[in-house]
């Protein structure tokens, strides 16, 4: 809810290794989804199970929501998805596993690494700060730097790549943490 204007907020959800990422925004049962360049109107008629009209002569939707998952029936098949936690990284997505991403908008406040750093699992490499509060954004696994995209003083939108890991076995990665491990 907002005072003036929409309501809008940013979604993940994770189908097994996929992660769609939308973003929503709402005035009263009124929806306007958007992912990359799709965009779908929406109506929510009823609440326990969400039911969603997508227009006249349309489809439409039921979605469960349990917990950290969600389950939508629509043209008789299911489709399950867990809520992804962008505070947990992209660890759990293979392609992104070296990718570090803004969780919300905000402020980088510091930057913890450089390219070419050995990074270790759980690590923070960037501060961020985000409704009043800072957030550790954390390596999702052992590497090297490849590119820090954010600076101190940085404002962010949510998505935004702020880090990038250097591939498991890339040349670069070895070279640059035998470097780093001996000076």
């Amino acid at each position: 809810w907002r005072l003036w204007g929409t309501a809008a907020m940013g979604i993940a959800l994770r189908e097994g290794d996929k992660l769609h990422r939308f973003r929503v925004e709402a005035d009263g049962m009124d929806m306007r989804v958007v992912s990359g360049d799709a965009v779908w109107d929406l109506r929510l008629t009823a609440r326990d199970p969400w039911i969603v009209e997508t227009g006249e002569g349309r489809p439409s939707a039921e979605a469960f929501v349990c917990r950290d998952r969600v389950t939508v029936f629509m043209n008789g098949a299911a489709r399950r998805f867990a809520v992804h936690d962008p505070l947990e990284g992209e660890a759990g997505a293979a392609k992104d596993a070296g990718r570090i991403l803004a969780p919300m908008s905000g402020l980088v406040t510091r930057v913890s690494t450089a390219p070419g750093r050995a990074a270790t699992r759980g690590q923070t490499l960037l501060t961020l700060e985000a409704m009043k509060m800072e957030h550790a954004l954390t390596a999702p696994r052992d590497g090297t730097v490849a590119e820090v995209a954010a600076a101190s003083g940085d404002q962010v939108a949510e998505g935004d790549v702020l880090i990038v890991l250097a591939p498991p076995g890339d040349r670069e990665n070895r070279k640059s943490g035998t470097e780093n491990s001996s000076g």
